[in-house]
């Protein structure tokens, strides 16, 4: 194998292994507060103002999602009032020690100049944002575990195997796909991750023979003929490089498209093994 390809299939293994590809939980999607019915059925609770409730004007912050002030509605220094009036309330909130319930638009009225008329009892914007995040939270882990299947199933398929005959290997550098042959030999009993096999790797007698890429418990990467290890699974079908570097590619594209829609950053991404 070329040294250049080498170094490329090495290094992406390096990486595959590292990230384990996966996709991080820590990102939280951001839920605005509900101003307005989000089910094309639900129907708000029924208030029944008062003549002469005044009339409020609620601010929510940059992000939308919770109140930044509540300040009377005047025009022309005076201030705006209600007349006896049937309405829809999404929620109420206290605000300095006042409670108000939203009217919709940037509209409110205090409780104490508006009864509520419908079974429907008014919610709390509190428990109405808690449920709207927990609606927020469940289906933006639903979404990132499908993603997680997506990359899982496009990963390469690696396997397990014991060296079951005492052999010479070589350590391999993974930032420059250079091998360096180890002073000792790699002692029966030993597990290796098998990653992929090359037919030109290593030379016996003027011979290619057959070689494994593995990793040790121990996350080092080396070179080690294939005849020195039996897999676990008899029916292993060990990939090529080339195989090898295709599925990690394609993992990989999968990972920052998941990113990508998950709103997932670089520094958010999981460090952590699988």
């Amino acid at each position: 194998m070329k040294k250049r390809k080498l170094f490329t299939v090495l290094a992406a293994a390096a990486l595959l292994t590292s990230t384990g590809v996966s996709l991080a939980e820590t990102t939280t999607p951001t839920v605005q507060a509900a101003t307005k019915s989000t089910k094309k059925n639900y129907k708000n609770p029924t208030v029944s103002v008062k003549k002469g409730a005044r009339l409020y004007k609620i601010t929510f912050n940059k992000k939308g999602t919770a109140v930044s002030k509540i300040v009377p509605m005047k025009k022309n220094g005076r201030q705006l009032t209600m007349k006896a009036v049937k309405m829809t309330a999404s929620w109420s909130t206290k605000y300095k020690g006042v409670n108000y319930y939203y009217l919709g638009g940037n509209y409110a009225i205090r409780t104490k100049d508006a009864k509520v008329i419908s079974k429907k009892k008014v919610p709390t914007l509190t428990s109405l944002m808690k449920q709207s995040r927990d609606k927020a939270v469940a289906a933006y882990k639903k979404k990132a575990a499908d993603w997680q299947s997506k990359i899982d199933a496009a990963k390469p398929k690696t396997y397990t195997g014991k060296v079951t005959t005492a052999s010479i290997y070589f350590n391999m550098d993974t930032s420059t796909g250079k091998g360096s042959k180890a002073d000792s030999e790699m002692p029966v009993g030993t597990t290796l991750t098998i990653l992929f096999k090359d037919d030109n790797a290593i030379s016996s007698n003027n011979q290619k023979v057959t070689a494994y890429y593995a990793m040790t418990s121990d996350k080092k990467y080396i070179l080690i003929p294939a005849s020195a290890v039996t897999l676990d699974d008899p029916n292993a079908a060990v990939l090529t490089s080339e195989q090898y570097s295709a599925s990690n590619k394609n993992a990989n594209d999968l990972y920052e498209q998941a990113k990508k829609d998950l709103n997932i950053k670089d520094d958010n991404a999981s460090s952590n093994n699988n």
